[in-house]
């Protein structure tokens, strides 16, 4: 793997030295320690890595928690810092807002639960706070638990058990003996991905194990949700705080800080934001700009509310996908852009009714669109409607086993 200036420390070390180190130096406390046999045997005979090759954790680390797909390059996937633009949060109860850059320091004495809403950078952030914990010297080890995709069905399901196997994703081999005694000396920040994402029977095994890891395991949480879900009712040991929507400012700063557009588009997409008080109305989250600069150059009239810009998207994107194709791509259907748009549209109204998660497996995924197409006397889909749409848009990506929309 090639490594970016994004992935290194200015003493040029890679990441995954930085996190063996931070391992290093806990395990050298643990000995320091008075400890039993067989605990100091496992830390004498331990072997962070499960693969041949660091190169393989770097990247592992990179893409679980460094790296994302957007709107505007969906083909490929950027680093935080490349697209990263601060957003400010509000902590209700301290009366006080601040923005998660580099420099400003998070009240993490108590466990953080950061609301959002849908497309308002949540996990962004949550990226770039891990991001800058793993860069501070002093700074905790942090892990990023992206909570739909634990087993809530694994009766053992536990604060060490999600460690363990956060780490054993990584491809580092982190002793199960030695997960409670590196929670004893705090050496985590642990933060918890998409609440929300969880579905509504498993919220209670959630809710437990955010609070035993803060209450019980006394560990640096942070937790991310939308609004009134029951992570926001957490009360005790959990502060709330709110992203705010971003001002003109921001989206000014966005777009032309944004990289992976040319200079020229990028001013034409100043003047246009800036000219239309309409859409300066509507661009008040992140996941709105990403729209605005993917469909722009397509807009026919001046969007005047959010509905404008979505209806937009699909079309817009599917048309720049083969646009920018040098031949002729092979399509897996026989749909044309109209079906696939009407397909699409029908999909999102079927998974909002019937899914408690926008996150669906492939066999979910592939019959509620085949539905759709049925549904709609669409022929010539082949069942294969679901990777068509994601081909032509990448509205929808593969994460993991569970596919989702971006």
């Amino acid at each position: 793997m090639t490594v970016g200036s994004s992935l290194v420390k200015p003493a040029g070390k890679k990441i995954v030295d930085i996190l063996f180190d931070k391992l290093n130096k806990k395990f050298v406390e643990l000995k320091n320690k008075s400890l039993s046999g067989d605990l100091s045997k496992e830390i004498r005979d331990s072997n962070f890595l499960l693969y041949s090759e660091k190169s393989e954790v770097q990247e592992k680390f990179s893409q679980r928690y460094l790296k994302f797909r957007t709107l505007v390059s969906p083909e490929k996937q950027v680093l935080v810092d490349e697209v990263y633009h601060p957003l400010k949060l509000h902590y209700v109860e301290r009366g006080v807002r601040h923005k998660v850059d580099d420099k400003q320091v998070l009240f993490l004495d108590s466990g953080l639960v950061i609301v959002g809403k849908a497309g308002q950078g949540k996990t962004t952030t949550l990226r770039k706070i891990v991001y800058r914990e793993l860069m501070k010297p002093k700074g905790f080890i942090p892990l990023s638990i992206t909570l739909r995709t634990l087993n809530w069905e694994n009766q053992d399901l536990d604060t060490p058990v999600v460690i363990h196997e956060e780490f054993e994703n990584l491809g580092i081999n982190l002793p199960e003996g030695t997960v409670k005694p590196l929670l004893g000396l705090r050496a985590f920040l642990i933060c918890f991905d998409g609440f929300d994402e969880v579905p509504y029977e498993y919220r209670n095994l959630a809710i437990r194990l955010i609070q035993r890891t803060k209450n019980f395991y006394n560990s640096k949480c942070i937790v991310t949700t939308r609004p009134n879900t029951e992570a926001t009712y957490l009360s005790g040991a959990f502060e709330q705080s709110y992203l705010e929507d971003i001002c003109n400012e921001d989206v000014v700063n966005i777009i032309k800080g944004n990289s992976l557009i040319d200079s020229e588009y990028r001013g034409i997409l100043v003047e246009g934001y800036q000219n239309s008080l309409e859409i300066q109305k509507i661009l008040i989250t992140p996941i709105l700009v990403d729209i605005f600069i993917s469909v722009f150059g397509e807009l026919t009239t001046t969007p005047k509310n959010e509905i404008d810009f979505y209806s937009e998207l699909f079309l817009a994107l599917a048309s720049k996908h083969d646009k920018f194709k040098l031949m002729e791509r092979p399509k897996k259907t026989n749909v044309d852009i109209k079906g696939l748009y009407q397909t699409f549209t029908r999909v999102c109204l079927q998974i909002t009714a019937k899914y408690e998660s926008q996150s669906l497996n492939e066999t979910q995924l592939q019959n509620i669109f085949s539905e759709a197409c049925e549904s709609l006397l669409i022929e010539g889909h082949n069942n294969l409607c679901h990777e068509e749409v994601m081909d032509r848009t990448s509205l929808i990506i593969k994460d993991g086993n569970d596919y989702t929309f971006i």
